[in-house]
């Protein structure tokens, strides 16, 4: 199940007390002015005009939505096939709604994605008419025939169903591989930004912007011993070291939302001391766990009712276990429990011995209990193997300590 996280609406007023990096940059659409700060100098601005703005870096992406106050707002996005996570924000005046979402193919990219996200600041805005814009129509595009290859610069870059980043993700190419462009979309006339391309026997549509007449240099990746593992900027800077139940390592990095993140982008809060639960339903724990309880070396044979044995192990923990791991604890006067429920004892019992065939119906006046029992030695038992032991003055009393009397047979 690919993991689905929503970030919280927030105020556009909080939005803009939030600091921006040197590094935001700015983009002008209509009705506003954004500013953001994007993962890296990769990232595009693409034009699609079923969005207000839509940035790329070729596979993962960020719209911005505008609405004015009044109109129907989208459905949340949500993670499917294609993107590991989907992020939102919402920002809102007394006038207006701008809704962030962040696309993520790659799960390394979290931590950047929800940066940005964070990152947005809106410098013009109560400018949206009450009618919202619409959607060109199809019959606004058409396709100018191309023959030509060219090549992928971003590090992914989607082939979706249509032109717009609204239509379906059909798969993608990957960095500096080769693509067979068969035409240019245009819209009344004008490159619209999408090249209708060949793929898998059929066609689709992908971002021009991220495609190169020029074959790319190939990259190089860095050594192992070159990479280090950072918190994302948008992160207080603390982070710490918890323990899985097998006792692994997982190194958690502290958000301004006071949760707890790890690189998979799962996040973790303190439940009781020593312990965060996580919003997979794992738990960490601040010490390491330590290994479970070892064997003493010490065997003991205890027996069922009906007479059967079964030899019962030592542990460091006080317990004894079989070889199916039921445990069993030493109650009193040979009497043993199992964490299944049963009764065994110490001794080899001989059910009849004793009293051959002696039962009685008891009853415990405070609880109302009725039971029969049956000699068991020289003791007797009822049919869950509960030990009973007839007193002087002819009344019963289990291992337990509680009274019965007899009833009338």
């Amino acid at each position: 199940m690919k993991l689905r996280t929503l970030i919280s609406a927030v105020a556009l007023t909080a939005a803009m007390c939030l600091t921006v990096p040197a590094a935001a940059e700015t983009f002008t659409a209509a009705n506003g002015v954004v500013s953001i700060d994007l993962p890296t100098e990769n990232w595009k601005e693409m034009n699609d005009p079923a969005k207000w703005i839509v940035l790329s870096d070729g596979a993962s992406t960020i719209t911005i939505e505008h609405f004015a106050n009044g109109e129907k707002l989208p459905e949340i996005s949500i993670a499917n096939d294609h993107y590991v996570n989907v992020y939102q924000a919402v920002f809102s005046t007394q006038n207006e709604v701008f809704i962030v979402t962040g696309s993520v193919i790659n799960a390394a990219d979290i931590p950047d994605i929800c940066n940005s996200i964070m990152s947005v600041k809106v410098l013009k805005y109560n400018t949206k008419q009450a009618v919202r814009t619409q959607a060109p129509k199809a019959s606004d595009f058409s396709v100018s025939p191309m023959d030509a290859i060219y090549y992928v610069t971003s590090n992914g870059l989607n082939v979706r169903s249509g032109c717009s980043t609204n239509e379906a993700v059909l798969g993608g190419f990957g960095y500096g591989a080769s693509v067979h462009v068969i035409g240019n979309v245009l819209q009344n006339g004008a490159d619209l930004g999408w090249f209708q391309v060949e793929y898998n026997g059929g066609t689709g549509y992908v971002a021009s912007n991220f495609l190169s007449a020029t074959k790319p240099a190939v990259k190089e990746e860095p050594k192992a011993e070159q990479k280090k593992e950072e918190a994302p900027s948008y992160f207080t800077g603390n982070a710490r070291t918890l323990y899985d139940a097998n006792g692994n390592a997982v190194t958690v990095y502290e958000a301004t939302d006071g949760l707890w993140y790890n690189t998979y982008g799962t996040y973790y809060y303190a439940t009781v001391e020593g312990e965060y639960a996580g919003s997979d339903g794992s738990t960490l724990t601040v010490n390491q766990p330590v290994s479970g309880p070892t064997f003493t070396g010490y065997t003991h044979t205890i027996y069922f009712v009906n007479g059967n044995a079964i030899t019962v192990r030592e542990f460091s923990n006080g317990s004894f276990y079989s070889d199916d791991w039921t445990e069993y604890v030493y109650f009193n006067q040979g009497v043993w429990l199992a964490s299944d429920g049963s009764i065994l004892y110490d001794f080899e019992p001989h059910l009849g011995n004793g009293n051959p065939g002696e039962s009685h119906y008891l009853y415990q006046p405070e609880t109302g209990k009725t039971t029969q029992v049956f000699s068991y030695g020289a003791d007797f038992v009822d049919l869950s193997y509960m030990l009973y032991t007839k007193l002087d003055n002819g009344e019963f009393v289990d291992y337990f300590g509680n009274h019965y009397v007899v009833r009338g047979e």
